[in-house]
C-alpha cells in the first residue's frame, strides 16, 4: 500500500509511503522545492498508473509525479500555473486524468506516460464548479465531483455535466462493482449511489450532521467512508435494507388503536430483530398485535404493528418511543409516540429550493404538519447581495434569513434577538459588502 504523507510545510520534505502487510514503511521522496517557498510539494492524490509506476499529484508545486517502484523519481510541470492539482486516475484510454481545482480557472487535465499534459477547461456555469476528485466510471468517461456538483469527461475531452438532488456537495466518489458510482455528500449528510443514467439513491448516515469525507471499496466488496466530525471509519454495502414507516409521528388523541406501517424500501432483505416501547412515558402505550418482530422483509415487502394509548399518568404532554430494532442504517429506527398534545403553532424555518432563500413557516403541534407562514416570505437581495423580506408589503433589507421576532409577530431578516432594539423599532446589519466590512446599517 502506497500512501501520500505531507510534511505540513516548514520547508521540510514530503514523502510517499510504501506500507507492507507487515506494517514496514519505508520513505520514498515526493519531491521538493526551495525552502523559501513555505510548503513542500503537496502529495495531494495517489493512483496506479497504466504502466506499473505510481503517479500522484503535486498540489503545492504544481506537478504530477511518476515513482517507480524503486523510488525514481521523475516530475513534469503543468503548462498552467498554479492548477492546484488534486484526483487523479488511470483512465479506460491507458492515460492518467486528474483535476485542476483552482478556483478562477478549473479544468479536467489528461497527462500520457511520457509525460505530455492536455488540459479541457470546466465552463459549467454553476455556483462553485471546482473540482476535487475523479475516478473512471463504467461508461467509458471519467467522473468527477466539484464543490457543489458533479461532471464527466469523454476520452476525447467533451466535458458534461452530471445533475444531482438539490443541496448536493459531494466530496469524494467510486466507481464500485455494481456498475455504479458512489459518492460521499457532505451537504445532504449522506452515501449516495449514481447510475451512468443519472438515477440516484441516497442513503443518510446514522448520526444527524455527519460530514462524510474520503471513500474507497474494500476487498470484502463494501464502500468504506470516513465521518470527519466523529473520527471514525464507516463502509456501506452495494444492496442496503431500508426501513420507511408510515407515519412520523403517531400522536393520539384517545384509546383507539392506531397502527403503523413498516415497509423496507432498500434492494436487500430487511431484518427485525425486535419491536418495544420505551421512553419517559412508555408505561402509557401498549404494543397490541405485532407482525415485525423476528420478520425478514424482502424488498418492498411490508409488517404491521398496533399500538394503543392507555391514558392516565400526569398532565400535559406525554411521550414515548416505539423501537424497531433492525440491520439497517441506525438502528433502532425509533417513532415519537404522543399523546395530550397541546393545539398551537411553532415558527420555523423551511429550506428554499432552487438556490432561493429559506422561508417562514408554522409547524403545526397536533396535526404534525408545515405550512407556509404568509408572512415569512424571504426573496434574494436583488443588486445588492443579502436579503429582503416579501412579506408585508415594506420591504425590509438585511444580510440572512430566520428570526421570528415573537413579541411583534413578524418576521425579520436577521439572524438573533441581539440584532434588535430593545423595544423593537430598529434593527441593525452589516451588509456583505463592500468587503472588509466597515459599515453597519440601521433599518
Amino acid at each position: 500500500m502506497y500512501v501520500n504523507a505531507s510534511s505540513g510545510g516548514g520547508g521540510k520534505p514530503d514523502f510517499i509511503l510504501r506500507v507492507t502487510p507487515a506494517g514496514e514503511i519505508t520513505r520514498l521522496s515526493a519531491g521538493s522545492v526551495p525552502a523559501s517557498q513555505g510548503f513542500g510539494t503537496g502529495p495531494e492524490s495517489i493512483t496506479a498508473g497504466p504502466d506499473g509506476n505510481l503517479w500522484f499529484t503535486e498540489f503545492w508545486a504544481n506537478r504530477v509525479g511518476r515513482l517507480t517502484p524503486s523510488g525514481s523519481l521523475t516530475e513534469f510541470t503543468i503548462p498552467r500555473a498554479e492548477s492546484d492539482p488534486r484526483g487523479i486516475v488511470t483512465g479506460p484510454d491507458g492515460n492518467l486524468w486528474f483535476v485542476e481545482s483552482t478556483r478562477f480557472r478549473p479544468a479536467i487535465a489528461r497527462i500520457t506516460p511520457q509525460g505530455v499534459i492536455t488540459e479541457f477547461p470546466i465552463t459549467f456555469e454553476t455556483t462553485d464548479n471546482t473540482p476535487n476528485d475523479i475516478v473512471s466510471g463504467p461508461d467509458g468517461k471519467l467522473w468527477f465531483t466539484e464543490t457543489e456538483g458533479m461532471g464527466r469527461i469523454s476520452i476525447n475531452g467533451e466535458v458534461s455535466q452530471v445533475a444531482l438532488p438539490q443541496g448536493s456537495k459531494p466530496t469524494k466518489l467510486v466507481a464500485a462493482p455494481d456498475g455504479n458510482i458512489w459518492y460521499a455528500d457532505a451537504g445532504r449528510h449522506a452515501i449516495v449511489r449514481l447510475g451512468a443514467s443519472g438515477a440516484t439513491r441516497t442513503y443518510p448516515l446514522a448520526r444527524r450532521g455527519v460530514i462524510p469525507y474520503g471513500m474507497a471499496v474494500g476487498a470484502d466488496g463494501r464502500i468504506w467512508f470516513g465521518e470527519s466530525e466523529y473520527g471514525v471509519v464507516a463502509s456501506i454495502g452495494l444492496t442496503v435494507p431500508e426501513m420507511m414507516m408510515s407515519t412520523r409521528p403517531l400522536v393520539f388523541a384517545d384509546a383507539a388503536p392506531k397502527s403503523v406501517s413498516v415497509r423496507n424500501v432498500g434492494n436487500a432483505p430487511l431484518v427485525i430483530s425486535s419491536v418495544r416501547i420505551a421512553g419517559l412515558d412508555a408505561n402509557l402505550f401498549a404494543k397490541g398485535s405485532d407482525a415485525c418482530s423476528g420478520a425478514s422483509l424482502k424488498p418492498d415487502a411490508s409488517c404491521e404493528v398496533q399500538l394503543r394509548y392507555g391514558g392516565g399518568g400526569p398532565a400535559g404532554l406525554q411521550s414515548a418511543l416505539l423501537e424497531i430494532a433492525d440491520n439497517g442504517t441506525g438502528s433502532p429506527q425509533r417513532l415519537s409516540l404522543l399523546a395530550h398534545v397541546p393545539q398551537c403553532t411553532l415558527p420555523v424555518m423551511r429550506a428554499g429550493s432552487g438556490g432561493a432563500p429559506a422561508q417562514g413557516a408554522r409547524f403545526d403541534v397536533r396535526s404534525v404538519r408545515t405550512s407556509n407562514d404568509p408572512n415569512g416570505g424571504f426573496e434574494g437581495g436583488g443588486a445588492a447581495p443579502g436579503v429582503r423580506t416579501s412579506a408585508p408589503a415594506t420591504l425590509l433589507k438585511g444580510v440572512t434569513v430566520g428570526y421570528y421576532d415573537r413579541p411583534f409577530g413578524r418576521w425579520l431578516p436577521v439572524g438573533s434577538a441581539s440584532e434588535v432594539s430593545p423595544d423593537g423599532s430598529r434593527y441593525a446589519y452589516m451588509p456583505l459588502e463592500p468587503f472588509p466590512r466597515t459599515e453597519v446599517h440601521v433599518v
